[in-house]
């Protein structure tokens, strides 16, 4: 679940108007008024000239009356009007540019229960067409029906249950992407009959949605979208999106669905002979299957010196699912093709195993090379970051052989990989692991020299090695040992 302290402020300017401010006189009073006749009173005293002046003091003469001159009326001046005018509202963002694209080879990424990621391609391609592209659905909960992706909590990648992330030109390695994009307009909706995150279909309409370049906060887990006024935008009218296990064609993770078999047959499989179906998972059932023979090669016995094996998953089989029997040790199902390999590992001897992929791989180790389904499964692994490495330990007094499984995580996955078979290595103490740039998983992972961590990654002894952790400012860098800093060349 996606989590953030997300804090929004404004910020708000108030002319005022000049005020006038009337003013006090500062005169005395008039002069006493003089002193009346015996017929007339006496003379008032003459008014103030700003502000009240007194009364005329003198006293009326005898049979008069007194004085009746008053004090000056004071100033009748007011301040003036505060000023009324607001200050301007802020400016609507822009795009630079607007892509109208469509969604194409749709796919389930991930379906936990607690997420699910379907993943398509966008055509046209949005950046360098040699590079990945991806328009990612993600949702986070059960809703269906109609669904603005405008407003709270979707208006935010760090809030929204309902989200879609494009990325252009994915760097597979790095795990990044050259340019983000995330909603900021249009609406979802889902089908009754496949709430996201507990059916197994998925049954999803787009209809006006607007994508906007975003930056979005990897780096400090917080995932909150900020929207890059003047980027590039993208556009999609419509898309149907009709994925998932019992709608009668291969798609996704799937090996099958129904009578869509995908041109498997026993015998493409391995097996000699048999009839091949279905399973209601959409995994090939090869129970009827016949004549299985392990065909697995044999890496020797570990003596200390580290065995590499480079090969191509796509000259193997697809009969191996590591998931197959309910309890996966890899996280999910394998349902790509796979090399088996043969190790044996020496008494009260650990071995570790690591597999760096070029493509979608996931790897695990069984004690019988006939467990087609994983329920001998000893340790697994498909990392989300970094290579896939598992650690064997034999605790016995006598050798035992293993059986190293190189699988494809998605159905159809295969690929070129090294599988290197070595003593364990120990993650220095030193090593950032608050960086996320300085994962774990990428240390000694033959992924590429990770710079920048706290200490030296091994694999920036690998000759060509790419620099990673080092500053985007256009320099070249290479990574001193031992404590692996980043030095501009």
């Amino acid at each position: 679940m996606k989590t953030s302290n997300l804090m929004a402020s404004a910020l708000f300017f108030a002319l005022a108007g000049a005020v006038a401010v009337g003013c006090s006189s500062s005169d005395s009073g008039g002069a006493a008024g003089s002193g009346g006749s015996a017929a007339t009173g006496g003379t008032g005293g003459a008014a103030g000239s700003a502000t009240g002046g007194s009364a005329g003091s003198a006293t009326g003469g005898s049979g008069g009356t007194a004085g009746s001159g008053t004090g000056g009326t004071a100033g009748s001046g007011t301040g003036g009007t505060a000023g009324s005018g607001t200050g301007g509202s802020a400016g609507a963002l822009t795009c630079a540019t607007t892509t109208e694209i469509t969604l194409t080879n749709t796919a389930v990424l991930t379906a936990d229960g607690t997420i699910t990621i379907l993943g398509s391609v966008p055509n046209p391609s949005l950046g360098d067409a040699s590079l990945e592209d991806q328009i990612q659905l993600q949702f986070y909960a059960d809703d269906t029906g109609t669904i603005d992706l405008a407003v709270a909590p979707n208006d935010n990648f760090s809030t929204c249950m309902q989200c879609v992330l494009g990325q252009e030109d994915i760097d597979p390695t790095a795990g990044t992407a050259a340019r983000e994009y995330f909603q900021t307009g249009g609406s979802v909706e889902i089908d009754s009959s496949t709430p996201p995150l507990t059916s197994s279909s998925y049954k999803i309409a787009l209809t006006d949605v607007t994508l906007m370049e975003a930056t979005i906060d990897w780096a400090n887990q917080t995932y909150v979208s900020t929207f890059v006024d003047g980027g590039k935008c993208l556009h999609i009218a419509s898309a149907t999106v009709d994925v998932g296990c019992g709608n009668g064609k291969i798609d996704g993770n799937e090996q099958c669905d129904g009578t869509e078999l995908g041109g498997s047959t026993c015998q493409s499989i391995g097996f000699t002979g048999g009839d091949i179906s279905c399973n209601s998972s959409c995994t090939l059932n090869t129970s009827a299957c016949t004549g299985w023979t392990c065909q697995a090669t044999d890496l020797g016995a570990f003596a200390g010196t580290e065995i590499t094996k480079s090969a191509d998953t796509c000259t193997g089989t697809s009969v191996y699912n590591a998931a197959a029997h309910g309890t996966s040790c890899t996280g999910g199902d394998t349902l790509g093709k796979e090399l088996v390999y043969t190790l044996q590992v020496p008494a009260n001897t650990s071995v570790e195993a690591v597999v760096a992929p070029s493509y979608n791989t996931a790897l695990w180790v069984t004690s019988s090379c006939d467990d087609l389904t994983g329920a001998s499964c000893i340790v697994g692994n498909d990392s989300a970051n970094g290579s896939d490495r598992v650690t064997i330990q034999n605790n016995t007094a006598a050798a035992v052989t293993y059986y190293v499984v190189v699988d494809g995580a998605g159905a159809g996955s295969c690929g070129q990989f090294d599988l290197h078979v070595r003593t364990p290595v120990t993650l220095p103490s030193t090593w950032d692991t608050t960086n996320t740039a300085c994962n774990a998983a990428y240390y000694a992972a033959y992924d590429g020299c990770d710079c920048g961590c706290g200490a030296w990654d091994p694999d920036c002894d690998i000759a060509g090695a790419s620099v990673y952790g080092c500053p985007n400012d256009g320099k070249t860098y290479t990574c001193q040992k031992p404590d692996g800093t980043c030095v501009a060349q």
